[in-house]
Parts: structure tokens; sequence; C-alpha cells
């Protein structure tokens, strides 16, 4: 169903869908309360106390709408070059093992032993380019999906479980909210 975010209790941005990524958002230094809120009479609204750093940059994943469930942080990585872009992949397939990330062809390993709860990120040469993830020693894809990166781009790859039990994989460009003046 359809989620809000909010921020120390305003609403930011669109409504999204579950396993789709917001806008990133900028926030001044502090300690500010971040809070998911699904549509409906019944469910609960799932917050996590966020203590932002100037000049670092976080991902904050909602791995559940329930509220005994805390969300999980990631501190980023960010790009010094502006002639590459930015790969970054997230762990949030809780019922999977360990994940590698490979080229199309499982010639390159992009990432490797990816846990529940880690994220990697790495500069890259701007290329659009298949990937896949499989278990852990594994050659046979659980999931795959192409990435189109451009130059000073910045790209997020999620590893979601499906509500059959597999791997989902979810590509989102990084982009910043835009600011409204609120």
């Amino acid at each position: 169903g359809k989620v809000t975010v909010k921020t120390d209790g305003k609403a930011r941005g669109t409504p999204g869908a579950t396993h789709q990524a917001s806008d990133y958002m900028v926030l001044p230094a502090g300690s500010h309360q971040i809070a998911l809120v699904p549509e409906g009479k019944k469910a609960a609204t799932v917050t996590t106390q966020l203590d932002v750093v100037r000049g670092r940059a976080m991902t904050v994943a909602f791995v559940s709408t329930q509220a005994t469930v805390n969300p999980i942080l990631f501190e980023d990585k960010t790009s010094s070059n502006k002639l590459k872009a930015m790969l970054s992949v997230y762990q949030l397939a809780s019922k999977q093992d360990a994940i590698d990330i490979s080229t199309g062809d499982g010639a390159t390993k992009v990432f490797s032993g990816l846990t529940y709860g880690t994220s990697g990120g790495i500069q890259v040469n701007p290329i659009t380019v298949e990937l896949i993830a499989t278990k852990s020693g594994d050659k046979s894809p659980a999931s795959k999906t192409s990435v189109a990166m451009t130059q000073g781009g910045a790209y997020s790859v999620f590893l979601l479980p499906s509500k059959d039990g597999k791997l989902l994989t979810n590509v989102a460009v990084n982009k910043i909210e835009r600011y409204t003046g609120k």
C-alpha cells in the first residue's frame, strides 16, 4: 500500500509504495524523528530517531510497516569523482543467504558476501550494465537487473524479499527532494 514519510511530524515528498525508494532529503545537523506512516486505519506508524551529522549521507530502510521492527540505518559512501557514477547496494532480503553481485556475464564480481542489513558502494565508470545477484558461491542468478549510469550520477540497488520468498532487485536513481520552502 501507500506510505508517507514524515520528518519531525511534517510530511515529506509524495506518498510512495512499499519496495520503493523516496528521494533523499536534506536535513540540518542534529536529532530528527523519521516516521513511516502507512495508509489505513489499523496501520501503525514506524518511527526512528536519526542523528544527522553535517556532510554525511545516510539511507534509512524501513524493512517493515510493523511498529516493532526497527528500520536499518546505513551510512552511505559519496562520490569524490564527478566523472564517475556511484553505485550502492543494500541487502534487505532477510531470508536470503549472503549475496554476491556480478556483471551479467558473471565475469566480474562487483560486491561479495552481502549479508542482511549490510550495504556496499563503489565509484564506477558510467556505463549501462546488467547485474546478477547470486547466493555467495553459487553461479545461478537469483535475480537480474540493468542499470544505465551517467557521469556524476548515483544509483542504488535494493535486494528485497518477494512475497514468494525469492529475491527481488529494485534499482533507483538517487535524487534529492525538491526544496519547496516549507
